[in-house]
């Protein structure tokens, strides 16, 4: 059983509603559960240019251990502003970018939106 005692490991919570505090329990227990499997699809990560040069889990943001095909898009946004403007448009462009090369694939067989 998550407690307000293990919630209170990871965030102050000494001032926060209840139905915040369920929500965190709910997370964790979220957490504690999860179990990694393959992912044999395509994966696109979008990552902000403030990710560091010298990463330990690599360009692929670790995700090429659980995903046969990861494709990395950086974009030109600070990762604390990534969905603000003006940067959201940048991540959008980038967005767009990987549908339309997901539908054009033609390992894929389907050329077409």
């Amino acid at each position: 059983k998550i407690t307000t005692e293990h919630i209170a490991r990871y965030i102050n919570i000494e001032q926060m509603p209840e139905h915040r505090i369920k929500l965190w329990r709910r997370h964790l227990k979220l957490v504690r559960n999860y179990r990694e499997r393959p992912y044999t699809a395509r994966l696109d990560v979008f990552s902000s240019y403030g990710q560091p040069a010298f990463s330990t889990v690599g360009h692929d943001l670790g995700w090429g251990k659980l995903a046969s095909k990861v494709n990395v898009h950086v974009t030109k946004c600070p990762h604390h502003a990534i969905v603000k403007e003006p940067y959201i448009k940048d991540l959008a462009s980038a967005l767009r970018q990987a549908m339309l090369d997901f539908f054009h694939d033609e390992t894929r067989g389907y050329d077409g939106i």
